[in-house]
C-alpha cells in the first residue's frame, strides 16, 4: 500500500489530472498483484518507487536529492537482490544522458554533461555501498549468477515468462502502453526508451518483473 500510495504522488507530481494519478496507480497496483507476497522484495518495490521519483525529480525538475541514493542502496542491498535494478535503472539515466547530449542540439549539452557527471559519481557512490554487506563484492555477481541459472530459470515458477493464455491484467496494460506510445504526438526520449524497452524486456522474461514494469511505465504514460 505505501508503495502505491508513493506511487500515485510520483505521478501528481507531472499531472494535475487526479483522476488519470488515481487510474493509473490502480491499474499498476492491480498488475503488481501478481506478485505481492510476505517475502523481502516487498522492500525493492517500494525501494524501486523511491529510487525512481529522486532521479525523476533530478532530470526534470532540477531537484538534487541523488545524495539519498548511496544511503538506499546500503539499505537496499542488505534487504533483497532486487538492489541491482537500481544500479541498472541509474545506469539508464546516466546512458540517456549521454545520448542526449550527442542527440540534441548544441544549447542543451551543458546540462546533459552537468547531469552525466553527477549520475556518474553517485552511480560509482553507490557502487561502494553496495559492497558494505556480509558478502562484500560477491553480492554483486549473484543476482547474474542466479538469473544464469538454466534449472532455476525453466523450472521455478515466478522466473518462467508469463502465461497470456491465463487473465494477466499485465497483457492489457502492455498493449495500451504500445498503442499509447505509437500514437502520442510526445515522443519517448532516450531515459524513458530505455526503461520501457528495460523493463518489457524483464516483464516478457520472467513474471516476477511485472510489478517493475507497471511501476517504471505508469509516470511514463
Amino acid at each position: 500500500a505505501t508503495t502505491h500510495v508513493l506511487l500515485f504522488r510520483m505521478l501528481r507530481a507531472d499531472t494535475q489530472d487526479i483522476l488519470l494519478s488515481l487510474l493509473l496507480t490502480v491499474v499498476a497496483a492491480i498488475t503488481s498483484s501478481i506478485h505481492w507476497l510476505a517475502r523481502p522484495h516487498i522492500f525493492s518495490l517500494l525501494l524501486t518507487v523511491i529510487w525512481y521519483f529522486v532521479l525523476n525529480r533530478f532530470q526534470y525538475r532540477g531537484n538534487n536529492q541523488l545524495f539519498i541514493l548511496p544511503v538506499l542502496m546500503l539499505l537496499w542491498v542488505n534487504l533483497h537482490g532486487g538492489y541491482i535494478f537500481g544500479l541498472i535503472v541509474l545506469l539508464v539515466y546516466f546512458f540517456g544522458n549521454l545520448a542526449g547530449l550527442y542527440t540534441s542540439d548544441k544549447s542543451a549539452a551543458q546540462e546533459y554533461i552537468y547531469k552525466a557527471k553527477l549520475l556518474g559519481m553517485i552511480l560509482a557512490g553507490c557502487l561502494l555501498a553496495s559492497l558494505c554487506n556480509p558478502n562484500g563484492y560477491h553480492i554483486l555477481i549473484f543476482p547474474f549468477a542466479l538469473a544464469s541459472d538454466p534449472f532455476l530459470m525453466d523450472n521455478v515458477l515466478e522466473f518462467l515468462s508469463p502465461n497470456f493464455h491465463e487473465a494477466l491484467i499485465f497483457k492489457y496494460l502492455l498493449l495500451v502502453s504500445i498503442a499509447l506510445f505509437a500514437l502520442s504526438r510526445v515522443t519517448l526520449n532516450w531515459i524513458e526508451l530505455g526503461l520501457v524497452i528495460l523493463t518489457t524486456y524483464m516483464a516478457l522474461y520472467s513474471v516476477r518483473y511485472i510489478p517493475l514494469y507497471a511501476i517504471i511505465t505508469a509516470p511514463i504514460l
